[in-house]
């Protein structure tokens, strides 16, 4: 390692440049997750719930655009 930290140590939580989300994720042996594995089925109860979620939702976007 240089003086000036500039190397990498390839060990999170040691000084050096800073690991990428990449290396950070191999090196807790995270694995990649498809769409399919995030769904879980009745988070809503109604239609109603989720119509209500999905209008917060895009008025919360467009809060943020004005």
């Amino acid at each position: 390692m240089t003086a000036g930290g500039a190397e990498r140590s390839g060990r999170p939580g040691h000084y050096g440049a800073p690991l990428s989300v990449d290396e950070v994720a191999r090196a807790q042996g995270v694995q990649p997750k498809t769409v399919d594995d995030l769904v879980c089925d009745e988070v809503f109860e109604t239609d109603e719930e989720l119509a209500e979620f999905l209008k917060f939702v895009r008025d919360q976007r467009n809060a943020n655009l004005v």
